[in-house]
């Protein structure tokens, strides 16, 4: 399985199941704005706190900038979806399928995305241990072609560029 797959798939849900059972337990108690709060802190502590936790402790790790903003404008769109749960003062059914809906796009966003960024980063990861996979720029892993570069997209977004 992919980095990326098991990230946004298995680690997500390994990350969400304790705010999914602390949700419920809210809403049952009759306490929606602690639901909803909880929701929102945990998601804001996540992309905030982590990722400036994660960047002090390794200054040195990389991002795709196109990586960065699809998990940027999928969060967005998250937010938005729970801005309007806040408006109409209710979780509708219908922004609930577009909730999940959103989530499974995000997931097939990913895994797309990452093979057309990566497709030599993603043969190595499935090939047999111990087996060294050469691939070098131009070069087609397994009938996947290279990827062709996006000036100002494709280049890697260094965190520790970003220090004064």
């Amino acid at each position: 399985m992919p980095e990326s797959l098991a990230g946004v798939t298995l680690l997500a849900l390994g990350n969400g199941a304790p705010d999914l059972s602390s949700t419920f337990s809210a809403v049952r108690a009759g306490s929606a704005a602690l639901a909803f709060g909880q929701i929102i802190g945990s998601a804001s502590f996540i992309a905030g706190v982590v990722v400036a936790a994660t960047t002090l402790a390794a200054p040195a790790y990389r991002v795709s900038r196109l990586s960065y903003l699809r998990e940027l404008c999928f969060y967005a769109a998250t937010v938005a979806l729970a801005v309007g749960v806040v408006l109409l003062k209710k979780l509708t059914p219908l922004l609930a399928v577009c909730m999940v809906a959103l989530y499974t796009a995000y997931v097939v966003t990913v895994v797309v995305t990452t093979y057309a960024e990566e497709p030599c980063g993603l043969a190595r990861q499935e090939a047999e241990p111990g087996h060294v996979l050469a691939c070098h720029p131009g070069e087609s892993v397994e009938g996947l072609p290279a990827p062709m570069p996006v000036p100002g997209v494709d280049e890697a977004w260094d965190a520790s560029d970003e220090r004064a």
